[in-house]
């Protein structure tokens, strides 16, 4: 290998004090120098002693700032280098991880599914690399269709849920949200369904609003399931039975109650809603 220009070398040391804000002329800067830039910035990117807690400012953003150009110059050889950084509890990485791998696209696609289902990555770096998937697709829409089949068998894989999978399957579902997977509709309506998802992360209504159809099981669904094919009723929960008797308590709601002077049974009802007294606040 040879050695780094003199230029290089110091622009990565002037990289390790900068701190949080890298002036984008020194970014260029390592930019410029294109593949030769790749292999010290791999070595930034993974320093043990810059992800320790012996780290201290500035030093600890070398590494934000080095995979972020990684992502920057397209660098598919940095990915199998940047994918066990999954592992690292830091929430900068876990902005700046995503934006990488999405810039790259396609060769870091198989080794973020694979991430997706990697039982001994916990729960925040699955969701990291679901970030990345989405991310992806917004460097490289071609990706769209085979992201969302991804997301979404994950999603379906109800057998491999984690122990806290709804937070997963939360932040699944919103990224299919934000790529407008309608294809992906009855996948999220199960996961709902069969309480498979932290609400805290998404509402069933939310998902609803961005994908444009409704994703939360209706009452009427609800009671239907409740009730079997045939109609018959079932053992019902009490709150399910309120809930089915709901459009029916709900008739009059809104109204204002009259108390003022005697009305006759067919007058206009004096509360303003147009019918007679007897229809409405005189029932």
């Amino acid at each position: 290998m040879t050695s780094l220009s003199t230029d290089l070398s110091t622009q990565l040391r002037e990289l390790r004090r900068v701190g949080r804000e890298a002036p984008r002329d020194l970014l260029d800067g390592i930019l410029a120098h294109g593949d030769a830039a790749i292999a010290p910035l791999m070595l930034l990117a993974t320093d043990p002693f810059l992800h320790s807690p012996d780290a201290t400012e500035p030093d600890v953003w070398a590494p934000v700032h080095a995979i972020g150009l990684l992502g920057e110059l397209h660098a598919a050889e940095a990915v199998p280098t940047l994918i066990p950084l999954l592992r690292l509890d830091d929430d900068w990485l876990n902005e700046y991880l995503p934006q990488a791998l999405g810039r790259i696209g396609r060769p870091a696609i198989e080794p973020l599914r694979a991430a997706l289902w990697d039982a001994t990555l916990d729960t925040w770096g699955a969701t990291t690399a679901a970030h990345a998937l989405n991310e992806a697709v917004k460097h490289h829409p071609e990706l769209r269709d085979e992201v969302v089949a991804i997301l979404t068998a994950r999603l379906d894989d109800e057998a491999n849920d984690r122990d806290d999978g709804g937070e997963l399957n939360g932040f699944i579902i919103s990224y299919l949200s934000d790529l407008e997977a309608v294809e992906s509709v009855e996948s999220i309506r199960r996961a709902f369904k069969s309480d498979r998802v932290d609400e805290f992360v998404i509402r069933p209504e939310h998902a609803g609003a961005a994908l444009g159809m409704p994703v939360g099981v209706s009452v009427k669904q609800a009671v239907d399931d409740v009730r079997g094919k045939g109609g018959r009723r079932s053992s019902m929960p009490p709150e399910l039975e309120l809930l089915s008797k709901l459009p029916e308590l709900l008739k009059g709601a809104g109204k204002r109650p009259y108390s003022g002077p005697k009305v006759g049974r067919n007058e206009p009802c004096p509360c303003g809603s147009g019918a007679k007294y007897k229809k409405c606040c005189g029932r």
